[in-house]
């Protein structure tokens, strides 16, 4: 049992088991008889309602067009912003880089298609 007791203690977690409890978990078990009473109304408990269920969060596919256009729009906002708006100018630099690199992957994916597609060796 000490030895038992001395490998749990290696483990260093504040609130581990004793070695006595381990040996004695199915006693323990068993001395929680429960009724049928109690099985019944942990059954009959009521759902929990709908603001306690945990819903999935849904993120809508952006298009890059539409992820271009908000940019765009973002960045006409802070070059010119209300006299009360102050902000940090480095974030216009770098909305503008990004609207650089999602332009230059849409450029990339597009297929461009080559005259030989149209040409036909009779």
């Amino acid at each position: 049992m000490n030895n038992l007791q001395s490998s749990i203690d290696r483990l260093g977690w504040e609130n581990s088991i004793l070695a006595e409890q381990y040996m004695n978990v199915d006693e323990e078990i068993e001395g929680r008889n429960i009724n049928d009473d109690e099985i019944v109304s942990m059954l009959n408990r009521s759902p929990l309602e709908e603001d306690e269920i945990e819903k999935p969060i849904i993120h809508p596919t952006v298009s890059v067009k539409s992820a271009l256009e908000s940019l765009q729009v973002l960045s006409d906002f802070l070059s010119n912003p209300p006299a009360e708006f102050t902000y940090d100018k480095s974030i216009l630099f770098k909305i503008r880089s990004l609207k650089s690199d999602l332009l230059t992957y849409s450029i990339s994916k597009k297929k461009q298609t080559s005259i030989d597609n149209f040409i036909r060796n009779d």
